[in-house]
């Protein structure tokens, strides 16, 4: 019943699914109310399991603005699509999707967003908290990685970050 994303997702859905046969055999079997209850339990808190590794933990560190592991990033992607644009669209064809969100991954002052090479300043719509433009982002407070990125591979945004 772990959320741990380094157990495989095939054997919590497998363990689902053993789970809930078993809950229909104790059923049909007529096994006792209480150990059909119990099974049932089983199942339930697997599914929850499953619902909160697959929806609600992603969904959650977005929201956030959390670093994610790549496991969320690819559910969320999924789902809905990137929220900060593909490599393509940026020119990045060459990076791996989720190496380049987590350089757009973004901390100042033990606050989390993400950098929107798209947006102009004070333009982050419904999503505002989590997301800055560049102008709104300290170059101070970029990690060694993303300076190296920016300044490397995107100079015309790199020049956009704030120098104070």
């Amino acid at each position: 019943m772990s959320t741990d994303p380094e157990e495989p997702l095939v054997e919590l859905i497998k363990a689902l699914l053993r789970s809930t046969e078993r809950a229909l055999e104790t059923y049909q079997g007529g096994e006792p109310v209480a150990t059909h209850l119990s099974v049932l339990e089983e199942s339930r808190a697997l599914a929850n399991a499953l619902f909160e590794r697959l929806c609600q933990a992603p969904a959650w560190g977005w929201l956030q603005a959390q670093a994610i592991t790549r496991e969320q990033f690819y559910l969320l992607s999924a789902a809905s699509g990137s929220a900060l644009g593909d490599p393509k669209e940026q020119g990045l064809s060459d990076f791996d999707d989720y190496d380049l969100f987590r350089l757009q991954w973004y901390e100042e002052d033990q606050k989390h967003s993400y950098i929107d090479i798209r947006l102009a300043p004070g333009h982050g719509g419904p999503f505002r908290l989590l997301r800055r433009a560049p102008e709104e982002c300290r170059r101070r407070c970029l990690r060694p990685d993303q300076l190296a990125f920016f300044r490397d591979q995107l100079p015309e945004v790199f020049k956009r970050f704030r120098q104070d």
